[in-house]
């Protein structure tokens, strides 16, 4: 009785193989893209750890009940996750590039599948940083509806007025009255007791220190404004009031976008460099 197998296996073909500038253009674009993540990364200040910030005027640190320590920076975080896969895409297309090819060689199908998952894995992770970003910065940053925990600047902005300038990023965030705006009234007819505790009520919000949990817990307003507004400062919800944060997490979102398209190109090319040879053998 005569049965016929059908035998799969991967073969690289010299003429259908990534030309050579193809595949150092991928293996160039994603060390650069490595190397983007750790130039944009902070390694030291507020932006690493905000609960290393010193201030006399609140004063931090804390001490007592209100020494607390505020979140880790999440967008940190995410862009750690990143630069890990562009590092990982990274070394994986200088072993594919150092891969012998020719026409003896050939190549088991388990590498096509492994392949594919590897990428499939980066893909998805990239889209969970990518959807993680736009959830909080896009969305909560501009969130004014909740009770607490809101940003006091996206507050001001949208019910307030527009913070054009550092200078307004001076106010209250409990009944967001602008320093110096509505006060000039107070100051003739109020004693200096009185005069003290209104001017303490007053916070710079381009000042790091005030978003952490100690500040808020030292300054009585964890019930007003919420436990921890540290998010509000990594995130760098108000580019007026923190444009250092502002400019890195656009730095991040651009270098996961683009990532993710490279990603996409580098799965065509790759894939498309090696195809099934059917071979019929008779038993």
């Amino acid at each position: 009785m005569i049965q016929s197998k059908i035998i799969l296996y991967l073969k690289p073909i010299e003429y259908t193989t990534m030309p050579l500038i193809t595949r150092l253009v991928s293996l160039i674009s994603f060390a650069s893209i490595t190397a983007c993540y750790l130039a944009s990364y902070p390694w030291q200040g507020a932006l690493y750890d905000i609960n290393s910030v010193t201030n006399y005027r609140i004063p931090l640190p804390a001490s007592g009940a209100c020494n607390l320590k505020s979140n880790a920076n999440m967008s940190l975080q995410l862009a750690y996750v990143s630069g890990a896969s562009a590092l990982a895409l990274t070394l994986f297309m200088v072993v594919y590039n150092i891969a012998p090819r020719g026409t003896n060689i050939t190549w088991p199908a388990s590498t096509l599948w492994l392949v594919s998952i590897l990428i499939f894995l980066l893909q998805l992770v990239l889209f969970i940083c990518i959807t993680a970003r736009v959830s909080v910065w896009f969305l909560s940053c501009q969130n004014p509806s909740k009770t607490t925990g809101s940003c006091p600047t996206t507050n001001f902005n949208l019910l307030v007025t527009t913070i054009k300038d550092k200078e307004m990023c001076y106010f209250s965030g409990n009944d967001l009255t602008l320093f110096n705006q509505n006060n000039d009234l107070f100051f003739r007819c109020q004693e200096s007791n009185a005069l003290v505790d209104y001017n303490n009520k007053f916070v710079r919000w381009d000042v790091p220190g005030y978003y952490t949990a100690a500040s808020l817990c030292t300054r009585n307003e964890t019930s007003s404004l919420g436990q921890d507004l540290s998010w509000c400062f990594y995130w760098g919800c108000s580019h007026v009031c923190n444009p250092e944060a502002y400019r890195m997490n656009w730095r991040f979102f651009a270098l996961d976008i683009i990532q993710l398209l490279f990603l996409i190109f580098a799965y065509t090319f790759v894939m498309s460099d090696f195809y099934f040879i059917k071979e019929i053998k008779k038993e």
